[in-house]
């Protein structure tokens, strides 16, 4: 799996597990999806690039689809 998306994505839920936290007293469950929103095109096209690679697409959206990987990345949560 590429390092820089495992880092991507730890970053991801770290922060949220930080508002999760904050916000809610009860526990919860472990996150299991992760939206990643690009700044711009190149950005979106690299990172599509490279998931595409990683898995297949489990449904089409309008800001761009939503990949299933085949070796889930592991998180903190």
């Amino acid at each position: 799996m590429n390092d820089g998306l495992n880092s991507i994505v730890n970053y991801i839920v770290d922060e949220g597990e930080k508002v999760k936290a904050k916000y809610l007293e009860e526990q919860t469950g472990p996150v299991d999806y992760v939206a990643i929103f690009c700044k711009d095109e190149d950005e979106k096209k690299k990172l599509l690039d490279l998931v595409s690679a990683l898995g297949t697409v489990a449904q089409e959206t309008p800001t761009g689809p939503n990949i299933k990987l085949i070796n889930p990345i592991v998180t903190n949560s």
